[in-house]
């Protein structure tokens, strides 16, 4: 298993060509060329830690992007609650709240209505139980294609399994919770 991605990832042209395919995923998906090449490091540093867990069944190549993808998730989340904090502290002394929310439509999107806050509230809460519905491969498969948007092959490999399963555990997962949020979400409001 080791045997065949340490050799590869010590290659310098093997990696050096990676890394170009990797930057430009990653700037591509960040827009942000600094973070990119941070992200880019940080992914390739966990294939060099992490090599041993490289299990052939897929090539190297996809299990180093699949690691990339989630370091690009983790830097989307960062980069999202940063600005949402740096946004509140834009707020001058001298500035009224009401001057600050036109400044800032989505942060006020909320405040304007309540009723529609406390529904996705709800919502959250009825799919978080349908969430709990399915089995915990269906739940895992579901959460990286559609919350981490991993592609189907990507899943593949990171899990293990064939493709072709995970695109029946993707039907099943979307058949169940398009049932339960049928029945516990709009069968509850129709």
């Amino acid at each position: 298993m080791v045997d065949a991605a340490i050799p590869a990832l010590l290659d310098d042209d093997y990696l050096a060509a990676l890394r170009v395919q990797m930057l430009g995923y990653a700037a591509a998906k960040l827009q942000d060329a600094h973070l990119a090449e941070d992200v880019v490091q940080e992914a390739l540093m966990g294939a060099f830690v992490n090599a041993q867990q490289f299990a052939e069944q897929s090539m190297l190549r996809t299990w180093v992007f699949g690691i990339l993808k989630h370091k690009i998730a983790d830097a989307q989340r960062r980069q999202q609650r940063q600005s949402k904090t740096t946004a509140l502290h834009e707020l001058s002394p001298e500035e009224n709240i009401e001057e600050w929310l036109e400044r800032h439509p989505m942060a006020s999107a909320p405040l304007a209505n309540p009723a529609k806050m406390a529904e996705s509230a709800q919502f959250e809460r009825v799919l978080s139980g349908c969430m709990g519905d399915l089995s915990p491969q269906q739940a895992q498969v579901f959460g990286l294609r559609e919350l981490n948007d991993l592609d189907p092959q990507a899943i593949s490999a990171q899990r293990g399994i064939g493709l072709s399963y995970v695109h029946v555990l993707l039907h099943r997962a979307r058949a169940k919770l398009r049932h339960c949020l049928e029945h516990h979400w709009l069968g509850r409001r129709a």
